[in-house]
């Protein structure tokens, strides 16, 4: 079994740009642990359990999230 270690993948965590959110919950349907549902309904990255790993941004549609320091195509 994985067990998070807190430990971000080359010091990269996901980042939610709010303006391409569609808040369509395909990101929070994954069940990570790092993200949650904010009041507002936007996706919220915790900072200390993100790992950096890019699932999330895999499951993005809409290009909302990326992993901090990744190059911009």
């Amino acid at each position: 079994a994985l067990i998070p270690t807190g430990k971000a993948v080359d010091g990269k965590i996901a980042r939610l740009n709010r303006e391409a959110c569609t808040k369509c919950k395909a990101c929070l349907r994954i069940m990570c642990p790092a993200l949650i549902e904010g009041p507002d309904g936007y996706p919220v990255v915790d900072a200390v359990t993100c790992n950096g790993c890019g699932l999330c941004v895999n499951v993005c549609r809409f290009d909302a999230l990326k992993v901090s320091g990744e190059e911009e195509a």
